[in-house]
Order: C-alpha cells, then sequence, then structure tokens
C-alpha cells in the first residue's frame, strides 16, 4: 500500500511533466530541440521513439490524439491529415521520418 504522502509526491511530479503540444514546455525551443507528435497504437511512431531512445536522441513525445492544439499543428504541416509520427526540430517538421533523418537535421542546426 502507498502512503497518501507517496500518492500526492507522484501527482505534482506528474503535473511538472513537459506539456509539450507546442515546444516541448511551453518554453522557447532550440534548434535541437526534438518534439515527437504521435498516436497511440502507431508502428511507426512506436519504432522512431525506440531508435530514438536507442540513439540517446532527447525528445518529448506528444500523444495528439488528446491534445487538440498539438493535432491542429500535425493537420497543418501535413496538408490536413493527421499523419503518425510527425516530428519537430526545432522549427522544422518531419513526416514519418527515420532516425537517420532526425540525426541529420539535428546536426545541420
Amino acid at each position: 500500500m502507498v502512503p497518501a504522502t507517496g500518492l500526492n509526491v507522484t501527482l505534482q511530479v506528474a503535473q511538472k511533466l513537459p506539456n509539450a503540444n507546442t515546444d516541448g514546455n511551453g518554453q522557447a525551443m532550440s534548434d535541437n530541440d526534438v518534439v515527437v507528435y504521435y498516436k497511440a497504437g502507431c508502428p511507426f511512431a512506436a519504432r522512431l521513439r525506440a531508435g530514438l531512445k536507442l540513439a540517446r536522441i532527447p525528445y518529448s513525445a506528444v500523444h495528439f490524439g488528446d491534445d487538440e492544439a498539438a493535432a491542429a499543428k500535425v493537420r497543418e504541416v501535413n496538408g490536413g491529415n493527421e499523419i503518425s509520427p510527425t516530428v519537430r526540430v526545432g522549427q522544422k517538421f518531419l513526416t514519418n521520418p527515420s532516425v537517420r533523418e532526425v540525426r541529420r537535421i539535428r546536426a545541420s542546426r
């Protein structure tokens, strides 16, 4: 059984996690910040996120099925389509990129 204080700490930490609906934390993004917009159950997004972790490329993940502002941004950059994954590196958006593409864009900035 988890003590009530432990539960409160957990909830406080969860509330401080970044809300990456636009830039990962409501702050200005650097040119190398990576945000992965994805839909739950998307195998392409799962593969990309696993590859980014293995490559030790830090990123924020946004489930745009739960975030209308993020879904609107994904539609805006993909001609009205909600394509998962859509990745933002700095101010550049990539549609269903490989880890290699994300790494290349980060290195060019």
